[in-house]
């Protein structure tokens, strides 16, 4: 039974007062827009840091403002927002975890929180936006399952709820109304995917066999059964202004693929193994070309007038596309698993199909700095990508006014008694600030000043300190400036002790097999020593964020065939205890042989079954969207050196 209740919780308003004042709309670029600096008129882009670590679902507007899903000190999913000029996280009061569902024109976020009550998990959806904080949106029935996934220009949000035995496509007006969305006779669980501004939403449901069909709501919330197009299992996932659709055919098969539906033209297969990311209002779809022998990945761009493009390049060996904007711009990355060459980039492609690498368009960058994953462009073309200095947005329109932080370097190898080195490249494009910075090295000590060299705007960061013992630290480096504007950067450090080598580590994410909601990626960190004298005194890490939150509390089993590691052990879910989890960790590149890597988990559930506890986030890799008190498994081919094994 859901009891929870946000009254207790400031800025949490009520239905009506929220959604008048979302409907406001909220200040974007403001002055820096207005002035500019040149940056838009030529190929050049300026860093901003959004947030330490790796960022996940994201979104950006014309305004400039940007949400984005990424993990905290404490491992755990939030959401932040960038306003133009600053990041503040958004995630609901009182959240141990939150996920993005979407972002509109004007600023408003849909989300949800994970709220822990009475020793269980709520999954509470909000509306978010700059003017009046969080609105806590209504559920169907006594749902302690609630996910939005998608919200229009005119504030209507898509999403489905969980109710019964089974999840039922849902819709919130701009006023929160909630609207459950029908299916004809004979049709079970039913989930919502994207929404366009005429208030048009796509997504599945299941028949009397449980085969998935793909379906069309109209702005009233009538179903229209697409069906499956003559595949075993149609999921309709993306839809656009012209009301266009796309999604997965035959997505448990081995013949699984996308295709492309239009009012008035039918309905395209746009090819074997090719998987949808998203789609813009003139019907381009982009997506990976996967190849299940090899595991490699191609990006590709299709549509009618052009059928399908390969945008991969040599020398990379794998590529991916995840967005494409109105006119044709693709963003993605390309990587490489061959030993010394280039591993991950960040790539731009043109609708001529000219691959840019945006390494070689960012103005003065930090030293270091690596943008390794495209994944959002904007109506203005700023892009949000992944680097391995954490999160960070393109723009275009210049930088803020707070210092760029690259990432923070220290050696490979660090010994218990031994002085580490830590250094860090920053920038700041007002040449007159003085700044200053302090290292807290996560042992215990607290911030520490660290020294600093700068000329111009341009400066050196370093730092030294002694560990009494092996572990796991999170290192956090702040830089402030003579304004008083913070930028903080982090690092997760985890080294063993010599006697207890070899161990294996590894963070990064699970990829989603099929996206129905948000955050379907799963977050995962990894540290465990291989050898048994060991396991009682190393600290041992496995934590999984997503939809759902696991944490291992107890390594009981051991073992390593070549340059993959099997661990067994127990652990808790959402902070229940009565799971037993197995990782297959395989480091692809160790000894340098050009392999990729890959993670396999399981999780079991050890209560009976008549505890009916669900586990939507680690289930999409099977058929059925719950999983009550069986086992979920989930699988994954990651960046290269997202695992390594350390002797």
């Amino acid at each position: 039974m859901r009891i929870l209740r946000m009254r207790q919780v400031p800025r949490v308003t009520s239905i009506a007062l929220g959604a008048a004042l979302c409907m406001a709309g909220a200040p974007g670029y403001g002055a820096e827009r207005a002035t500019g600096n040149g940056y838009g008129t030529r190929d050049a882009y300026a860093v901003i840091n959004l947030a330490p670590g790796m960022g996940y679902r994201s979104r950006i507007n014309t305004r400039g403002q940007a949400a984005f899903e990424y993990t905290n000190l404490a491992n755990r999913l939030r959401v932040g927002f960038f306003d133009g000029d600053r990041v503040s996280d958004i995630s609901p009061p009182g959240s141990d975890a939150s996920a993005l569902g979407d972002m509109n024109e004007k600023g408003e976020v849909a989300e949800y929180g994970l709220l822990l009550i009475n020793d269980g998990a709520a999954r509470v959806p909000f509306r978010w936006c700059p003017a009046a904080g969080w609105t806590e949106l209504p559920v169907l029935g006594n749902s302690d399952t609630t996910y939005p996934s998608a919200i229009n220009d005119r504030g209507v949000i898509a999403g489905e709820s969980y109710l019964g035995d089974s999840y039922h496509a849902v819709r919130w007006s701009a006023t929160n109304n909630l609207l459950r969305l029908q299916t004809p006779p004979g049709f079970g669980e039913s989930y919502a995917g994207e929404i366009n501004e005429h208030g048009v939403n796509v997504g599945s449901a299941t028949d009397a066999t449980g085969a998935f069909h793909a379906f069309v709501w109209d702005t009233a919330g009538v179903p229209t059964d697409l069906g499956t197009f003559g595949a075993t299992a149609a999921v309709a996932l993306l839809n656009n202004k012209r009301g266009d659709v796309a999604g997965w055919l035959d997505l448990y098969s081995p013949d699984f693929q996308s295709f492309l539906w239009s009012p008035g033209k039918g309905v395209t297969r746009v090819g074997l193994h090719a998987l949808p990311a998203e789609m813009n209002n003139l019907g381009e779809l982009v997506g990976r070309i996967y190849n299940p022998d090899t595991s490699v990945n191609h990006a590709y761009v299709f549509s009618r007038a052009r059928g399908l493009v390969d945008l991969h390049r040599a020398p990379f060996t794998s590529s991916e596309a995840f967005h494409i904007d109105d006119r044709g711009t693709v963003v993605g990355e390309m990587s490489s698993d061959i030993p010394g060459a280039v591993t991950r980039r960040a790539f731009r492609w043109s609708r001529s199909g000219e691959a840019v690498d945006l390494n070689t368009r960012l103005v003065d960058p930090p030293g270091g700095l690596v943008v390794t994953q495209a994944i959002r462009i904007s109506p203005r073309g700023d892009i949000i990508a992944n680097s391995n200095a954490g999160l960070v947005l393109l723009r275009r329109s210049g930088g803020t006014d707070a210092p760029v932080l690259g990432p923070i370097q220290i050696p490979d190898i660090v010994r218990a008694g031994e002085p580490v080195a830590l250094t860090l490249s920053f920038r700041d494009r007002n040449a007159g600030d003085v700044h200053s910075a302090t290292v807290d090295w996560g042992d215990g000590g607290g911030p520490q000043p660290a020294a600093i060299s700068e000329l111009g705007g341009r400066g050196e960061l370093s730092a030294s300190h002694t560990y009494a013992r092996a572990g796991g630290y999170d290192i956090v480096v702040r830089v402030t400036d003579s304004t008083g504007r913070t930028t903080a950067q982090t690092r997760y450090l985890r080294f063993f002790d010599l006697l207890c080598a070899p161990g294996i580590v590894g963070e990064g994410s699970l990829p989603a097999v099929a996206q129905r909601g948000p955050q379907a990626t799963l977050v995962f960190r990894l540290a465990a020593p291989l050898e048994s004298a060991c396991r009682n005194t190393q600290p041992f890490t496995f934590e999984l964020q997503g939809r759902v939150a696991f944490k291992g509390e107890r390594l009981e089993r051991v073992s390593r065939n070549g340059n993959t590691v099997h661990l067994e052990g127990s652990g808790t879910l959402d902070g229940r205890p009565g799971y037993r989890f197995s990782v297959d960790a395989t480091d692809g590149q160790h000894g340098g042989a050009p392999g990729t890597d890959r993670l396999t988990v399981r999780i079991e559930d050890t209560k009976p079954a008549s505890a009916g506890v669900r586990l939507p986030a680690l289930n999409y890799g099977v058929a059925n969207s719950k999983l009550e008190a069986v086992r979920a498994s989930r699988e994954g081919v990651l960046p290269p050196t997202a695992l390594r094994l350390v002797e």
